[in-house]
Formats: C-alpha cells, structure tokens, sequence
C-alpha cells in the first residue's frame, strides 16, 4: 500500500542559470517498499490537469527560444530536401539479365474481402489504430482499436483482435467479432489471453479454425489455440517452447527456439503431435522466414552487427546464403514463380539498392539503387563492453573527412528488448549532420542480439547498467582513438534508447557535452501503469514487485536526479505518444530543471499531433523536430 503526502498549495521551482518557465511543484511522498519516494511531479501523469498543457506550451516557447533558429532552419531545408529524393523512383539499371516477372507491391494497410473494404490507419502513430469499413466508396463503419490484427471477414462479421484497454476496460488482449454497423461495445468476446502482459496473433486461417498463438517475447513458452471463431470453442491448446515466425502447412509451424542455443535454432513443430525437427541451429539470429514452395524459405537475419540472408530447404536442411556485396542488411522484396527473389539491400555507407536473385544459378544482379548527393564513408570500431567483452561500433563520416579531437560526434544506441543495432543507410537521419563535418556513430550494446541470447540478458532487470556503463565505454573508445573528445561528443537515442541515455548521464554526467533522450522511458517506478508499460515488466522488472523494486529504483532516471552539473538537455517526446506516453518526459525535464548546476541548459520540445516515432505528425512537424535535434548538437558539440 502507497502513503500519500499531498500538500494543497503548489510550490514553483525555478532555476537560478536560466529563466524557465515555472514548473509547478506539488510535493508529495509515496511509501513505497519501505522506501520513501518523493515525486513533487506526478500531478504530470494526469494527461487532463488543468496546468499540464500550459506548461508544455510555455516550455516549448523557451526551448524555441534557446535553440539557434538559423541552424534549426539550415537542418529543416537539408531534411526537407533529403525526404524529397528518398520519395523519387529508384535509378533503374538499364541491362539486367536477371529481370524476372515480380509483381507490383501493393497499398499498405488496404485489403479488399467480398464487398467491404477495410482500412487501418494508426492514430498519431501510436498504437491505438482507426479501422474503417467500407462498401461501394461509403464508410459503413469504424472501429477504435490497439495492437490491431484483422483475422478474417465472413459476410458482415469481422473477426479481430485488439488489446481490451480500448474496448471493455481491461488489460488483456482479446479476440472479438463485430457485426458491421452495430455499436462496437456490442462486439462479442471471443476469447481472451491467460496473461495481461501476453498478445495474440493469428498464424494461419481455414474454413472452420483460426490457428492462435498467445506469447510473450521472454516467454519460455507459447500456446497454440485451434479455435472455432463461430463457436468459439478450442479443439486443441498446447504449450510449447519457442517463437512462431510462420506456418509452413496444416500441420507444422516453423518456430525459433533459444534454449540451449545462443544464437538460435529454427525447428519444424509438428501441432498435432508437439514433434520438433530441427532446420537450422546456431547459424545465425534470425528475425523473420518467408515461404517461397512448398520446400524453400526466405530467411533473413543478422550475426556479428551484419545482415545474413538466403534460402533454406526444410527437406535438406540445408541454408544457402547469398553472397552481399558488402556488409549491410537485406530484406525480402518480391518472389516470381519463375525461381527468383528480389531484395533490398542497404550497406552503412550505401543507399538502398534492389537485386534479383536466381535461386537456381544463385547470381545476383542490382536491378536499381538510390543516389544521393552526400557520400559517406563507415567503418567499424572495437571496443570493450562492461562484461569485458568485445563489441562493435559503426561510424559514419562524410567520404574524405579526416576525424579528430575537433569533430562533432552523435553517438546512437538502444541496448534492450534484443533489438539489434543493425549497419544502415539513413539519409533522414544523419546525412544532413555528416555533410556540415559531424560524424555519428551507432553502438552494439548488451540487450540486443548482436552476439546472441547471452548478450540481451545480461542487461536485462538488475543488469541494466550494462547497457549504460557499455554506452559510455564505447564513448571513452572514440575519444582515446582521437575521432572526438568530451567536448564534442553527444548522444541520443528513442524510447528505450531514451533511457539508456539518461540512464548513462545519470552514471557518467561528465563524460558527454550533450544529451537527448528521446520518447524515453524515465520513470522506471510507474512505467507499467501507463501505454503499453505492461508489456515490458520482462525486460525492466515490476516496481510492483519487491525483488524487482530495488534495482528499478536504483536506475529510473527520473528518481536518481540530484543536484549536480549535466551536460547540456534537450527531452524531446510527442504529446499523443501512447506507447511511452509524455509523461515520462514531462516529469523528467521539470524535475532537471530543478537540480541542473552549471551553465548548461535542460529543455523540453513536445512535437505537436504526434505520436512515438519520430516520423509521426504533420510533415513540417517530423522534419522540424529532427531539425531542432541536429541544431541543438550543432550549438553545444561546436558544430
């Protein structure tokens, strides 16, 4: 039980450097596993209080106000023109031998079934989606959902599933069905998930069942459901080990199992007899399978921060890579009956280019490619993790830049939820930064999947100061080979990247010029009562939980801020992000205000109508929040 302290009156902080607007102050201490927890801000939590969004308001006005608008704007007319050749055809090879009949791509998020047409568009770009029916050009109706996977439309009835937070109030994810033109609070409950924290997806559909998966990333285990959807009784439910990535026939799912095996094994599972065969072990990690026949799969992956692809028999077993140009990553593009795949391909230093493959002759031929103004060049770095083991950096310069202690650096990291930092191309990023002589670099950190299973779980729970101290060792790397120094070195990152960068400047606060933490998760103690926190308690812990409080409360970045001299903030979120909803960003910012010494500056910039990612929004908006980052680095790193 939590013991509140809450005075009537707000106190007003403010800082004696700078004139930031005043930040209400509601003081206020929750009791807490024995422990007390002073939270003057959580009033921020509540997305309707009166004072939150004159605040935010005022607070962008300031942080309008500080940044060098001249750069901002520099920064938006290089983004601006970048976007525009990103969206221009790809230059076409004009001989290609390999030009095997594929076909055309289609629209995206638009599926056509009997008459109804049916739409999701995401809201923000959050999580929450509009699905909109329609029948001759008119709209029928529309849902309001979240996590949104259409299973099947028979007649009038849509099956769906959909998180119950946007439906009937609750916490777990669900199957419905809806009969077009009722009111969606009378969609019928179909079934439902065992655990609040788990999700459904659906992995094949025949006349009479729908075939379920209900997993959680960090499960040991899934369940497969055989479902009735007009009964809704299950035929068959069956637990078993590993992650489903596509049905292969009636009777067996391709799945990836990491017990026992670091980096993987792909095995045929068998529903009805819960046999496993094993494909493929301990090649590679790989991320995602596509059924080319009845016998050949496409599949992608990555080992050692590069991409792997190929194709792989399940009769054989055997897996046959294709040959890259260089080290980068691959996609699956297109499949023709006549024995060919197309795919992207994408190299640190090279725009996305498009290839055929001959599955028989196994030749690959670039088919077209991207062309930008800016060359860049990359390469890779070593350094030593907190483990003590060796790990991977790539970085990024404009071709023929000479880097020194003189150089402006941004560096990028993640380090969770076993993303893997993978080499890429991305002109909207950083391309404007690299042509003016920055350089930028993007760290392999513990938590991803870089080097297997092992290394995500050592910097998971208790172990998440590996990804920060891991952060600040790659950092201290860069400035000891005398590519940049502390004072122009900087960092960023999003969502959980947003904490590893507090997180590090908690740990190392003299070691960067300048930070930008963003959409983060800050408040490691209330993170799993707001969006879609429930889902993470895998990766961070429960604050809920007292095995897990201690070291939540040890790392929460919001918590762990005292009075002491930060490298210069900028906390950048958006005000209809649901999945890390602002508050955490809110808070932070007010609570660094509070304690910042020193001369540096501690800002917010909320970007309007927008949602997590950082391409949300109006168009004008995206680019003008990436602007405002880059011109923020420019001002503090000396660019």
């Amino acid at each position: 039980m939590f013991k509140w302290a809450i005075f009537l009156f707000p106190l007003i902080s403010n800082a004696s450097l700078y004139d930031y607007p005043q930040t209400p102050s509601f003081p206020l201490t929750e009791v807490r596993m024995g422990h007390a927890i002073e939270d003057n801000y959580k009033w921020m939590e509540n997305s309707n209080h009166p004072l939150l969004w004159d605040w935010v308001k005022r607070q962008q006005e300031f942080t309008n106000s500080v940044l060098d608008q001249q750069k901002v704007q520099e920064f938006y007319d290089d983004i601006k023109i970048l976007k525009e050749i990103s969206k221009k055809p790809m230059t076409q090879v004009e001989e290609n031998f390999l030009a095997f009949n594929f076909p055309d791509e289609g629209g995206e998020g638009l599926e056509k079934k009997d008459e109804y047409t049916i739409k999701q568009e995401s809201i923000f770009g959050g999580d929450l989606s509009r699905v909109t029916i329609s029948k001759d050009g008119k709209i029928q109706d529309i849902l309001i959902v979240k996590f949104f996977e259409k299973i099947t439309l028979v007649g009038d009835i849509l099956y769906y599933i959909t998180d119950r937070d946007t439906v009937l109030g609750g916490s777990t994810a669900a199957i419905f069905s809806h009969k077009i033109g009722e009111k969606q609070s009378q969609d019928k409950l179909i079934l439902e998930t065992d655990r609040y924290d788990s999700h459904f997806e659906s992995v094949k559909l025949d006349k009479e069942y729908v075939y379920l998966i209900e997993s959680n990333i960090y499960d040991e285990t899934s369940t497969f459901f055989k479902l009735n959807l007009e009964t809704s009784q299950v035929s068959l439910k069956r637990n078993f080990e590993g992650q489903v990535l596509t049905s292969l026939d009636d009777s067996h799912l391709i799945i990836k199992n990491y017990k026992d095996s670091n980096f993987g094994s792909l095995y045929k599972y068998n529903i009805n007899t819960a046999k496993q065969d094993v494909l493929m072990d301990e090649e590679f990690n790989v991320d995602s399978v596509l059924k080319l026949d009845s016998e050949n799969f496409f599949v992608s992956g990555h080992k050692n921060a590069a991409g792997v692809c190929g194709t792989l028999s399940i009769v054989t077993g055997d897996f046959t890579a294709i040959d890259l140009p260089k080290e980068g990553i691959c996609y699956f593009k297109s499949f023709s009956t006549s024995k060919g795949l197309e795919i992207r391909f994408m190299a640190p230093d090279t725009p996305t280019q498009v290839f055929s493959y001959d599955l028989e002759q196994r030749s690959l031929q670039l088919v077209s490619y991207q062309e930008y103004p800016i060359k860049v060049e990359a390469q890779r770095v070593s350094y030593i993790a907190s483990n003590g083991q060796e790990a991977n950096i790539w970085l990024y310069k404009k071709k023929g830049q000479k880097l020194s202690a003189d150089t402006p650096l941004i560096l990028y990291g993640y380090g969770g939820f076993q993303v893997t930092m993978m080499p890429y191309f991305n002109p909207s990023d950083s391309l404007s930064w690299l042509k003016r002589g920055g350089a930028y670099a993007i760290v392999s950190l513990p938590g991803s999947l870089t080097y297997g299973m092992d290394w995500h779980q050592i910097a998971r729970k208790a172990g998440r100061y590996h990804s920060f101290d891991s952060f600040a060792a790659a950092a201290n790397e860069l400035i000891d080979r005398g590519f940049t120094s502390k004072e122009k070195i900087g960092m960023t990152g999003g969502s959980n990247g947003g904490l590893l960068v507090a997180g590090t400047m908690q740990r190392h606060p003299q070691l960067f010029r300048a930070a930008v933490p963003m959409v983060g998760v800050l408040d490691l103690l209330n993170f799993d009562l707001f969006g879609a926190g429930k889902y993470w308690t895998a990766e961070y812990g429960s604050a809920q939980k007292e095995e897990d409080f201690e070291h939540l409360l040890k790392f929460s970045p919001y918590h762990t801020l005292t009075a002491k001299e930060y490298p210069a903030v900028m906390v950048m979120t958006a005000e209809f992000d649901d999945r890390v909803v602002p508050m955490h960003s809110f808070k932070y910012a007010a609570k660094l205000q509070e304690v910042q010494q020193g001369s540096n500056p501690a800002l917010i910039y909320t970007k309007e109508w927008a949602g997590h990612s950082s391409r949300t929004g109006s168009e004008d908006g995206k680019i003008r929040y990436m602007a405002s980052m880059y011109a923020f680095f420019a001002t503090y790193l000396g660019l």
